[in-house]
């Protein structure tokens, strides 16, 4: 695993002509973490215990439909519960960095 730059940064924005800056950063211009930084996180430092859940829980037009939820985690398993309710059980593989529930409604 790889990133091209730790921070996001001004110049050579990403896509041409439409930003001002480069996305390509694990970490946000405002020093904010993203996703791929707690994936990151949860392969290279294995000592810190850590979850990040994505997506977020937000989005009303995705109430009832299915979605699917992915876990960084420092951990080799996992139980995810939405509205108090198991969705079931993950365990990491050995190439693998994180755990996923695909059918999530």
């Amino acid at each position: 695993m790889a990133a091209w730059t730790g921070f996001d940064y001004l110049g050579e924005p990403t896509p041409y002509y439409e930003s001002r800056s480069s996305y390509s950063g694990i970490v946000d211009l405002a020093g904010f973490p993203k996703d791929r930084c707690w994936l990151c996180r949860s392969r290279w430092r294995p000592d810190l215990p850590m979850a990040h859940v994505l997506p977020h829980w937000t989005w009303s037009e995705h109430i009832g439909r299915v979605t699917p939820v992915h876990v960084s985690t420092s951990g080799d398993e996992g139980e995810l519960f939405v509205n108090g309710r198991s969705q079931g059980r993950g365990g990491k593989g050995a190439c693998e960095c994180r755990l996923c529930w695909d059918e999530v409604v």
